[in-house]
C-alpha cells in the first residue's frame, strides 16, 4: 500500500514528525511546504529514508534543494517526484533506474550509477560532474551538454555520438565500453581515457589532450590519429615505436 501523508506527516497534514525530519536532515537544516505545487522544498542535505519510498516511488513531491539530496539504494524505479532543483550533488547511485525522467534538470553534481538505464533522456542540461558508468547505455543520446567531467565507463556503448563535440571536458571517461570507433568525442579533453573496448582505429579521437590519453587493452594495430600534443601516452607495449 502507498503510505499517504497521513502516515508522514504530523497534525497539520503538511508538517513531519521529528523522527521523520532528522533522517531526512541528518546534518540539520529546515523545510517548507507549498501547497500550491504539494511540494516539499529543502535547506539542508537531504537523505531520503525508505518511508517515503513504496513500490519503487517517492511517497511526496520534493521541490528545490539548497545542498545534496541522496536518493541512492532505495530500489527506486522512477525519479517522478525527486525534486527538480539541486544546488549540490544529486544521487540516484544503485537503484533500479531505467530512466532519468522525472529528475532533477539541474545539479552540481549528477551520480546515477549502478542502475539500469537504456537512456540519458530527461537528466540535467548542464552539470559539473556527471556519472553513469554501470548502466545499460548503448547511447548517449541526452547526454548534458554542458559538463566538465564525464564518466560514462561499464556500459554497452558502440559509439560516443551524443556528447557535446565542442564542450572542453577535464576528464572523459568511456573505458570498458564496446565502441568499435571514437567517432562522437569531444575535440578538447584534460583527461581522456578509452581503454578496454574494441576500437582497431584512433579515428574520431580528441584532437586536444593536455594531460592524459589511455587507449590499452584494444586491438589496436598503430596510434595513427591519437593526440599529438599530450602530456602521457598510455598505450600496448610495442606501439609507442609506431607513433
Amino acid at each position: 500500500m502507498r503510505l499517504s501523508k497521513n502516515n508522514i506527516l504530523g497534525d497539520d497534514m503538511w508538517r513531519m514528525d521529528e523522527s521523520l525530519r532528522k533522517k531526512l536532515l541528518p546534518d540539520g537544516g529546515n523545510y517548507s511546504y507549498d501547497p500550491r505545487t504539494d511540494t516539499y522544498n529543502f535547506w539542508g542535505n537531504v537523505v531520503v529514508p525508505k518511508e517515503l519510498v513504496n513500490d519503487g516511488r517517492f511517497t511526496i513531491k520534493f521541490g528545490r534543494i539548497e545542498g545534496d539530496f541522496d536518493c541512492s539504494e532505495l530500489n527506486l524505479v522512477s525519479l517522478v517526484g525527486a525534486p527538480k532543483y539541486v544546488s549540490g550533488a544529486f544521487n540516484c547511485n544503485s537503484n533500479e533506474l531505467k530512466t532519468l525522467e522525472g529528475g532533477p534538470r539541474h545539479a552540481s553534481c549528477y551520480y546515477c550509477m549502478d542502475n539500469k538505464l537504456l537512456s540519458l533522456r530527461g537528466g540535467p542540461t548542464e552539470t559539473q560532474l556527471f556519472d553513469c558508468a554501470f548502466n545499460n547505455l548503448t547511447s548517449l543520446e541526452g547526454a548534458p551538454q554542458e559538463v566538465e567531467w564525464f564518466t560514462c565507463s561499464f556500459n554497452h556503448l558502440t559509439t560516443l555520438k551524443g556528447c557535446n563535440t565542442q564542450m572542453y571536458y577535464s576528464t572523459f571517461d568511456c573505458n570498458d565500453n564496446k565502441l568499435t570507433s571514437l567517432d562522437g568525442a569531444p575535440e578538447w579533453v584534460d583527461r581522456f581515457y578509452c581503454a578496454r573496448n574494441q576500437l582497431r582505429s584512433l579515428k574520431g579521437a580528441p584532437k586536444y589532450v593536455k594531460k592524459e590519453f589511455d587507449c590499452r587493452d584494444n586491438p589496436l594495430n598503430s596510434l595513427k590519429w591519437a593526440p599529438k600534443d599530450v602530456w602521457e601516452l598510455l598505450c600496448d607495449d610495442g606501439l609507442k615505436d609506431k607513433y
